[in-house]
């Protein structure tokens, strides 16, 4: 992927619509449908001042056959606001992208010398402010997000020779089918924490498979190495919702089987 190209004209500073399409992987005509859209709206703001061309500015090219079509220059500005549309990966990449070619060409009209091949600090917080948004929209953890900020910290201000300390991974807490009987007060009988009710409700609850992990084998028995299976924290309120609903029944009647069971009061919530 070439470098996004930014000219001087008349002491403004642009990028070509064509090079952003390409770079952020959208077809140029749907590009310009989004920027027309873009504009409308801006044009409809009454309270606010807000000037499209301080944005985008309609313009022009010629194609390979001669013909006469339409594109937008777009500003620095524009660039940020294209950006903050795009998710993942790809609003990643673009912001970073057009942030350097920017403050390149900036600093060339300046007479600086090049930037070494970083981004200025500025920069990476508005990388940071975009992606965050971007992740806190795709109900990320919390945690997931503190890690890829840190990475990202980490590596964008080595540069400048700021040593930022590595953030812990956090540490996952989960679950094997006794101790979510143990956590929520599902009993036997005997007053033990009933395993096999709880299997049978995470089975019958349809817990995803994303939200279980599999551990290392353990000798059960003295026998055979049989896999133990463990939960992510949330599948415990899984499998008391799933209790609530039905009112706490007893026996737990799944796959043919009825399990007799005791509530502890911290399961009823009593």
């Amino acid at each position: 992927m070439k470098d996004l190209t930014v000219f001087n004209r008349h002491g403004q500073l642009y990028t070509d619509s064509r090079e952003v399409a390409e770079m952020i992987g959208k077809e140029h005509k749907n590009l310009l449908r989004d920027i027309a859209g873009y504009i409308t709206t801006m044009k409809k703001s009454t309270k606010l001042k807000i000037e499209p061309s301080d944005f985008f500015v309609e313009s022009t090219y010629k194609d390979s056959t001669g013909r006469t079509l339409p594109c937008y220059l777009i500003t620095k500005k524009g660039c940020e606001f294209v950006a903050n549309k795009l998710t993942g990966e790809k609003g990643v990449i673009f912001t970073a992208a057009y942030v350097n070619a920017f403050h390149a060409m900036e600093d060339r009209l300046a007479g600086k010398r090049p930037r070494k091949k970083s981004l200025p600090l500025a920069s990476v917080n508005h990388m940071l402010e975009i992606n965050i948004r971007q992740m806190k929209a795709a109900n990320q953890p919390a945690e997931q997000i503190a890690l890829w900020t840190n990475g990202i910290t980490r590596e964008a201000l080595a540069p400048f020779g700021i040593d930022v300390p590595v953030l812990p991974a956090p540490v996952v807490r989960s679950y094997d089918a006794t101790e979510i009987a143990r956590e929520i007060g599902i009993c036997s009988k005997s007053g033990n924490p009933h395993a096999q009710a709880v299997t049978a409700i995470i089975k019958a609850a349809g817990i995803a498979p994303d939200e279980t992990f599999t551990t290392e084998t353990t000798t059960h028995s003295g026998t055979k190495n049989v896999p133990d299976v463990r939960y992510k924290a949330p599948v415990l309120d899984r499998v008391r919702n799933w209790l609530e609903v039905r009112g706490f029944p007893n026996p737990v009647s799944l796959g043919g089987k009825n399990y007799n069971v005791a509530y502890r009061p911290e399961a009823v919530g009593k």
